[in-house]
């Protein structure tokens, strides 16, 4: 008998999807207590067909400017990406959006992404700007960063 992929919907997660596609904010907070468990739900966007990546779960301590580059240039695989400036970044997560025809979407996932918002202010804004320009190019397909 043929095993069907698991289905990871719940309410929570409908509901987050719902904000995803209809908000105009890039970036979007979820409360602490939702206990959202960012594995499921990283799969629960996938099943959906949404690109999304844990950035956060990189094996190192995100500490600065250069160690958020860098665990967003190895958890989003930007292969095209050079430098570990906001520019090749800019560059490298375009085209990567871009050239994704089969996702819905790009969502960056975050689980202590309101932390380190408040420890790095300017490099989420500038990560933002970047977001929001991506969503001005390509209305009908979100890019998201959600901050647990």
């Amino acid at each position: 008998m043929a095993r069907t992929m698991r289905d990871f919907d719940n309410q929570k997660f409908n509901d987050l999807l719902q904000v995803i596609v209809e908000s105009n904010a890039t970036i979007i907070n979820i409360e602490e207590s939702g206990n959202y468990n960012f594995a499921l739900l990283k799969y629960f966007l996938v099943y959906k067909r949404y690109s999304a990546s844990i950035i956060d779960e990189y094996p190192f301590e995100i500490n600065d400017a250069s160690s958020l580059k860098e665990a967003l240039y190895f958890q989003l695989s930007l292969f095209t990406v050079h430098s570990l400036s906001w520019d090749a970044f800019d560059e490298g997560i375009g085209e990567k959006f871009r050239s994704d025809i089969y996702s819905n979407g790009l969502v960056l996932l975050f689980r202590k992404g309101q932390l380190l918002r408040e420890k790095h202010p300017d490099q989420f804004e500038i990560l933002n700007q970047i977001g929001e320009e991506l969503n001005r190019e390509n209305p009908n397909k979100p890019f998201r960063i959600i901050l647990g």
